[in-house]
């Protein structure tokens, strides 16, 4: 695969990330999804999602690639009308910022909140991941 884009929300980022930037290569822990998935309708649709956090490391990919562009996702978090608790809220996708660095901690625009980063890769690398390259947080 020459170029694939990676979803990756923002407390994945804060809690076990390492800041990056355009034109940096990075190696990541990432899912894939079962079809590319569109987060809103102005970025690129995404293959994988960071994963940090994921006791399946048989399902867990080791993806490699340069960085070309990141678009950090902001959102109005709202109640879940179908959750089950008043607790349960969704993030309602809005503004996509392209910016030149990704930390997880992007300043909110009015009331919106940073949600995720989408990062487009070139050339790309994925493997399935090994056991002995699986680190969770």
């Amino acid at each position: 695969m020459d170029k694939c884009a990676v979803f990756i929300k923002n407390w994945q980022m804060q809690c076990c990330g390492n800041p990056f930037s355009v034109g940096d290569s990075v190696e990541w822990l990432a899912g894939k999804f079962d079809e590319p998935w569109t987060y809103h309708k102005d970025v690129e649709a995404v293959d994988y999602f960071y994963e940090h956090h994921s006791s399946e490391w048989e399902k867990l990919f080791k993806v490699i690639g340069r960085v070309t562009k990141i678009t950090a996702c902001y959102g109005i978090l709202t109640p879940d009308p179908n959750g089950p608790t008043e607790a349960n809220h969704i993030r309602t996708p809005g503004i996509m910022q392209p910016v030149t660095k990704a930390d997880g901690w992007d300043e909110d625009i009015g009331e919106q909140e940073l949600d995720a980063y989408i990062v487009c890769l070139e050339d790309a690398r994925i493997a399935p991941a090994k056991k002995s390259e699986v680190t969770f947080c």
